[in-house]
């Protein structure tokens, strides 16, 4: 798991999803639109796993450390 405490840095983004997510999406298509910086990173992520087969549900959140 990934209890514990973290330290948040301004411009941090993390991203909570369903394995939907995960399974139509690689690492790198995953790291690629999180780290575009646009603020529907997670419309984005969504319609990537659509339109990889979206075979299951697709939810993700992403949240963004600000100043």
């Amino acid at each position: 798991g990934f209890a514990g405490s973290y330290t948040l840095t301004p411009g941090d983004r993390y991203l909570l999803c369903s394995d939907g997510l995960n399974e139509m999406c690689g690492p790198d298509e995953i790291k690629k639109i999180l780290s575009s910086g646009k603020s529907d990173t997670a419309r984005r992520l969504v319609g990537k796993a659509l339109e990889n087969g979206g075979s299951d549900n697709v939810t993700c959140l992403v949240i963004e450390v600000k100043k």
